[in-house]
C-alpha cells in the first residue's frame, strides 16, 4: 500500500487528509445517541454493525461553526490506536496522492492546531493532514472510557 495516499474531506472550505491505513470505512451519516459526559469533540454515539462508536465533531475541534448535521454529511470510520472512530464530515472527495515534499509540518503552520500534524501544498491549494491519534488527549480518552461504560449499562 503507498504510504502517502489519504481519504481527503470538506468540513465547509477548507480540505482535510487522513492517511488511507486508518480509514476502515466510509458510511452516511445517521442520528447518533447523545452520551452524557463525553468529552467536548463527542457528540455521542452510533451502532455500527454491532460495536458501539464515538462520533467526533471534527468542526468543534478544529474551531469551525457549527451547524446542523445533514443528509448529505457521511461518517468517516477510522480506527485510532484506541478505538474506532466516526468522524463527522460535510463531504468525503476522494482518495489522493499526498507526496512526503509537499507537506510541511503542522506545527510551524498552524502551532495552535489540535489534531493536524501538517499542511500539504497542492497546485490546487492547501490541505490539512489530521492525526487521528491526536484528536483526544489521554484525559479525553479516559473520560470517554467512562462515559462510553456508563451509557452502554
Amino acid at each position: 500500500m503507498n504510504p502517502d495516499l489519504a481519504v481527503l474531506f470538506c468540513l465547509d472550505e477548507p480540505r482535510y487528509a487522513i492517511p488511507f491505513s486508518v480509514v476502515e470505512c466510509v458510511v452516511r451519516a445517521a442520528e447518533y445517541t447523545p452520551l452524557p459526559r463525553a468529552p467536548e469533540h463527542v457528540l455521542g454515539i452510533v451502532d455500527f454493525h454491532g460495536q458501539i462508536v464515538p462520533v467526533m465533531d471534527l468542526r468543534s475541534l478544529f474551531r469551525l461553526p457549527t451547524r446542523i448535521i445533514s443528509c448529505d454529511d457521511r461518517f468517516l470510520m477510522v480506527r485510532t490506536t484506541r478505538r474506532l472512530l466516526a468522524l463527522l464530515v460535510d463531504q468525503v472527495i476522494g482518495i489522493h496522492d499526498l507526496p512526503a515534499g509537499t507537506i510541511a509540518d503542522a506545527a510551524m503552520a498552524l502551532p495552535l492546531a489540535d489534531g493536524l500534524q501538517g499542511v500539504a501544498r497542492l497546485d490546487d491549494g492547501l490541505i490539512l493532514i489530521c492525526d487521528v491519534d491526536r484528536f483526544l488527549s489521554q484525559e479525553e480518552e479516559r473520560t470517554l472510557d467512562g462515559a462510553m461504560a456508563e451509557g452502554t449499562r
